[in-house]
């Protein structure tokens, strides 16, 4: 077997891969020592949800921010939205340590890191995507499937083990050198210059309607926007609900729940490396439909299992589930995509990622009428439900084709 790692050996996306490492690492490791406190300070798996919510609910806005930023330089954009991250870490660690941190100051930094999310992740893709070369882009996309895994483990688990011995304010404290070590990646790329001019508001629009006219006279891509949907209503919002579901049937203290939340990324990170060296252009299609719907049965046996020991191994097999959509959902639209309009696409998809807030105030809402534990099992076989009536729609996922670009 090849070096996996050797797509990225040189400097500059080598630096682009590993600004992205730190980043997700802040964000899963964010997302679990947001909701505790939640939990601590409310007692409330509906404030937990809210939590989550306030991160996810930029997202919304993933099609419209990539059209209009595409004039732009994505150095300084996804540099500048990074640097916004040290400030907000900086602010966050003096209202900790002066005793004035409050519930809705979190959740303004936790909006914040939306909005980072929102523009970080298809911007530092594509120039992710362009370092390497098209040839080399599904490789690339699955090292990113790899970042991504590493830091659901490491994420968790450190802030889990943060929470228990520094408390909430060494969380930020990581942030700050996370953060600005990201920063620093990113002001080391070679500047780019923008193939358009910045759009005016007859830009912006025009700019949104070819994507979405493109994503829509695609059927492959149609129906893989629509499965980012449902996996994103039906599936994620288990993060939201494993916390409460890990402290009060599973009897696990915030580094045991940390570790449960990275359990199905221990997966997602093997299977990711095999996806790296064996998937084939032909099975992207079936990888991610059926990698999606792998990971919604596992959320589904989760909710209705009350042993330590099957929850931990019912959430790592989902993670290789977790791990054939992730890497299809990005390698996929950049296959079928002109270069053009891919962070337009890209954008689309970031957009229907947006379902997730939607999600998770859905399993809040059915966690406080029926319980944790019934609201998970409701959920993931609502999530089912929805993503078998997507195959039988769009059958496109299912074929073994390779995804290529509409002719003109």
């Amino acid at each position: 077997m090849h070096n996996p790692f050797a797509t990225i050996a040189a400097r500059d996306p080598r630096r682009l891969w590993l600004a992205g490492l730190g980043v997700n690492m802040m964000r899963w490791l964010e997302l679990l020592a947001y909701g505790v406190l939640a939990l601590q300070l409310t007692g409330s798996a509906l404030w937990v949800a809210t939590m989550t919510i306030a991160r996810l609910l930029p997202l919304l806005t993933g099609a419209v921010v990539t059209a209009a930023i595409s004039g732009h330089s994505r150095k300084t954009v996804v540099t500048t939205v990074v640097a916004l991250l040290v400030v907000t870490d900086i602010v966050l660690l003096g209202l900790a340590l002066t005793g004035r941190l409050a519930l809705w100051q979190l959740l303004i930094a936790a909006v914040m890191g939306g909005i980072a999310w929102t523009i970080e992740t298809p911007v530092r893709r594509t120039m992710l995507a362009d370092a390497v070369g098209l040839e080399r882009v599904s490789a690339a996309m699955g090292l990113e499937v790899v970042g991504v895994q590493l830091t659901r483990i490491m994420g968790p688990a450190i802030g889990g083990i943060l929470l228990d011995m520094g408390g909430i304010a060494s969380v930020f404290a990581m942030g700050i050198v996370v953060h600005g070590l990201c920063t620093w990646m990113m002001l080391s790329q070679p500047p780019d210059r923008p193939t358009t001019a910045p759009a005016n508001l007859a830009g912006l629009a025009r700019n949104l309607a070819e994507g979405f006219t493109y994503v829509r006279r695609h059927r492959l891509l149609t129906g893989a926007v629509m499965l980012t949907v449902v996996f994103n209503f039906f599936g994620f919002p288990y993060v939201a609900l494993a916390p409460v579901i890990g402290e009060r049937v599973l009897h696990l203290g915030p580094t045991g729940i940390g570790l449960l939340l990275a359990s199905d990324a221990v997966g997602a990170l093997i299977a990711a490396f095999i996806l790296t060296e064996r998937s084939r252009p032909e099975l992207s299609g079936r990888i991610y439909s059926l990698g999606a719907s792998l990971y919604l049965m596992a959320t589904l046996v989760f909710g209705l299992t009350s042993s330590i020991g099957v929850a931990f191994t019912v959430l790592f097999i989902g993670g290789f589930g977790m791990a054939g959509f992730n890497a299809m959902q990005i390698s996929l639209p950049l296959q079928a995509t002109p270069a053009p309009i891919r962070v337009r696409v890209l954008g689309i998809v970031t957009f229907a990622i947006g379902a997730a807030p939607f999600g998770f105030l859905h399993a809040g809402l059915l966690a406080e009428w029926l319980g944790a534990v019934n609201a998970q099992r409701l959920i993931a076989a609502e999530g089912l439900a929805a993503a078998a009536l997507v195959l039988w729609f769009w059958p496109e996922l299912l074929k073994r084709e390779p995804p290529r670009p509409l002719p003109d």
